[in-house]
């Protein structure tokens, strides 16, 4: 086994443990590192999984795990990707060049490890940030999403007498006005495996729930608008199917004033620019 106080920028061991510790790979900000960690064997000690969360390292999997995130690094790969629209890709190929500048590609590879518990990780921070993390319940439809907050809004942002004179002419500033858009090149493959995609959410933020949305699909009448144009495709191809997409497109409604997204409101389109595509 090679000496874990190597200076070598990848000092891998050749065995799975060092003074009674597993070896696991720890990714964080500064590399791809290979420690040896020692888990608490008391009895009635936490799960093994329980007991990195709490050092702050977050397991790869639940099942012999070899491999950890610190919750630094995905702190800052969420911000990353969020603010420089950096790509879980480029992102662990920095890390792999800042391990070994060299030869980045001797480094382990843990891309696939990285999207998924990127994916976890903003889920939990999430649910966090909406004060789910210690009540135990689940989120009800639109939840876990911020209504715009300059839009009136009774009891956040109206004074409690907002409403007392209904003839006050002036009462036209507590209105609100949405408006409704769609994106029809945003198309959606279907999957090769769908069973392999695990739903984190479903309608909690601002996506619709999937079942009412498909059962509002199904009872929405639509109406044929005679064509005035033979060549506006828009009207011509509002109900044509692609083969092989689940979604032809994505749309939206927000507010008026400010173009800010509501709660429950962005769907999937299934066929062209059906009007009736859009949540009631």
């Amino acid at each position: 086994m090679e000496d874990l106080t190597s200076t070598s920028a990848d000092p891998k061991p050749t065995d799975h443990i060092y003074n009674g510790g597993r070896v696991m790979t720890i990714v964080h900000t500064s590399g791809v590192h290979h420690l040896p960690i020692v888990f608490c064997g008391c009895s009635g000690a936490a799960a093994e999984d329980i007991q990195l969360f709490r050092v702050g390292l977050y397991p790869s999997t639940y099942k012999s795990c070899q491999t950890v995130f610190t919750f630094q690094l995905l702190n800052d790969y969420l911000l990353e990707n969020l603010e420089c629209k950096t790509s879980a890709t480029h992102y662990y190929s920095k890390l792999r060049r800042i391990t070994n500048f060299a030869f980045p590609n001797s480094i382990p590879n843990r891309y696939h490890e990285l999207i998924r518990v990127g994916r976890q990780y903003r889920n939990l921070t999430e649910l966090a940030t909406f004060g789910f993390g210690h009540k135990g319940k689940a989120p009800t439809p639109g939840e876990m999403g911020f209504f715009c907050p300059t839009c009136p809004q009774p009891g956040v942002n109206l004074p409690d007498d907002w409403n007392k004179n209904p003839n006050d002419p002036t009462n036209w500033k507590y209105t609100r006005g949405f408006v409704a858009d769609g994106n029809f090149t945003a198309a959606h493959q279907k999957q090769a495996r769908p069973k392999d995609d695990v739903w984190l959410k479903n309608g909690d933020s601002f996506m619709t729930q999937r079942g009412p949305y498909l059962s509002h699909l199904r009872e929405a009448i639509e109406d044929n608008d005679p064509r005035t144009c033979h060549e506006h495709n828009a009207i011509n191809n509002k109900n044509v199917f692609h083969r092989g997409f689940d979604a032809t497109g994505i749309g939206a409604i927000a507010c008026l004033r400010h173009g800010t997204f509501c709660p429950g409101s962005v769907v999937d389109f299934q066929k062209g620019e059906r009007y009736g595509s859009y949540p009631e």
